[in-house]
């Protein structure tokens, strides 16, 4: 495995799909962007004493980012196995399995903590599949002008 292409791949999609949820956020007023929001889900914990006034911690961040990075090894093994990812079609629908596991992912999370207020799942969901979408293309154009 290629790491500088992996962690080029992960820094620029991540890029890209944080400009768009942030984009998004803006335009609507809901929270959209992945790390603020693990970082509201933090504070919401339970146990945490501590309420923090900023979302933009880096928890969050740390977060988004290592599971951006464990996304984008995946979808480096994908692209290296031709079948599975050649085009941009086959990008885009790994794009929407990724959504569709950060759905259920997030799901998760929100049986365990507290969602956030200004937090509306359905559209949520939604960018998210578009973001992950966002963030396969990224990653398979890294690739592919790496090779």
């Amino acid at each position: 495995m290629n790491l500088l292409i992996v962690l080029l791949a992960t820094g620029l999609a991540t890029i890209v799909m944080t400009i768009f949820s942030h984009v998004l956020s803006w335009y609507t007023a809901y929270v959209f962007n992945e790390a603020h929001l693990l970082n509201l889900l933090f504070d919401n914990a339970k146990e945490s004493k501590k309420r923090r006034k900023n979302i933009n911690h880096i928890n969050g961040w740390l977060v988004h980012i290592a599971i951006g990075l464990g996304m984008a090894i995946g979808l480096y093994f994908a692209y290296l196995t031709p079948f599975l990812m050649n085009n941009l079609l086959k990008a885009i629908a790994w794009g929407i399995l990724a959504g569709a596991l950060g759905i259920i992912g997030w799901c998760l999370l929100f049986n365990v903590y507290d969602k956030p207020e200004k937090t509306s799942l359905k559209p949520f969901f939604v960018q998210l599949v578009i973001a992950h979408i966002l963030f396969a293309l990224t990653c398979f154009i890294v690739f592919k002008f790496s090779h």
